[in-house]
């Protein structure tokens, strides 16, 4: 199994990117410049493409049958707030994402997420995967949001995350590292 380690600051980039200025005191060029700038903020985490092959039962336009497009805006939405942990772990989530299927869409219901312990990313990592835990698809996907204890026992300001496709068991495991 392949690992990535990822450490996770408190001062991130998408965080110092937000200006302490209120936008009330902004002219409207001044606004315009801003929202730009967090446009590109978002863009620059990139998107994720998952293929659902349950997508196509519902009337969705033949040419994108069954492939969303995730943006770390929609996983702002989803989970209520993005901050530079929900954006670090979306990132992580993308690029795992792609070395699991370097070659293809991922398939959404062929992913197994193991967590060391129930986390927003472990959420998120479910909404993006369609892997569950009790509920859900059972014919697809259901058991595949697992918590595993024994995963990183002896590290008290981090937690690990496996990732495993079950079509070919090739696996990804995360290690984030919290760091003040």
């Amino acid at each position: 199994m392949k690992q990535i380690v990822l450490i996770i600051m408190v001062v991130f980039a998408f965080s110092a990117c937000k200006q302490n200025v209120k936008k009330d005191n902004l002219n409207k060029s001044e606004q315009t410049k801003s929202v730009d700038n967090n446009e590109d903020i978002y863009n620059n985490f990139g998107i994720i493409k998952i293929q659902d092959e349950l997508a196509e039962n519902i009337a969705y336009p033949a040419d994108s049958a069954d492939v969303f497009f995730i943006s770390l805006r929609d996983i702002g939405k989803y989970h209520g707030k993005v901050c530079p942990g929900i954006a670090t772990g979306y990132k992580m989530i993308k690029d795992v994402l792609d070395s699991l299927y370097p070659n293809s869409i991922p398939q959404r219901g062929q992913i197994q997420v193991i967590s060391s312990k129930p986390s927003d990313l472990f959420d998120i990592a479910g909404y993006i995967t369609g892997a569950r835990s009790f509920f859900g698809r059972s014919e697809v996907s259901r058991g595949d949001l697992v918590i595993d204890t024994t995963l990183n026992p002896h590290q008290f300001m981090s937690f690990a995350m496996v990732f495993r496709r079950k079509d070919n068991n090739k696996a990804f495991k995360v290690i984030f590292h919290k760091a003040n």
